[in-house]
């Protein structure tokens, strides 16, 4: 049960994406302004800036692919107390799991429950 986690919280951000292609006006899903695509938004130009600015302002969920416990744990808590300030709730992808993939075609993951 808990390999569709991640799964399901990917499927929960893409029900915040309208068919117009607008910006959701529902403000209970976190949009993290300092996410990947708002760092995109920063240093591309044209078109391509105009589209990840776009996906910037569209809440999405940051997936945490790699670090130490410390590491990670601290960038979990900067989202989440960012979110409380704001009323919104957070949504993440813990992907950088033990036994992630089953050892199937994109194996991979931490190696055990310690890293």
């Amino acid at each position: 049960m808990k390999a569709f986690v991640p799964l399901a919280a990917l499927m929960l951000a893409s029900l915040c994406v309208p068919a117009s292609g607008e910006a959701p006006t529902d403000k209970r899903i976190f949009v993290d302004t300092r996410g990947s695509a708002a760092q995109a938004a920063a240093r591309l130009e044209g078109q391509a800036g105009r589209d990840a600015l776009l996906l910037s302002r569209i809440a999405s969920a940051p997936w945490l692919t790699d670090g130490t416990p410390e590491t990670v744990q601290a960038k979990v808590r900067d989202i989440v107390d960012r979110a409380a300030r704001n009323g919104q709730v957070p949504v993440l992808v813990a992907y950088n799991i033990p036994f992630r993939d089953c050892a199937l075609y994109s194996a991979g993951g931490a190696a055990d429950g310690e890293a």
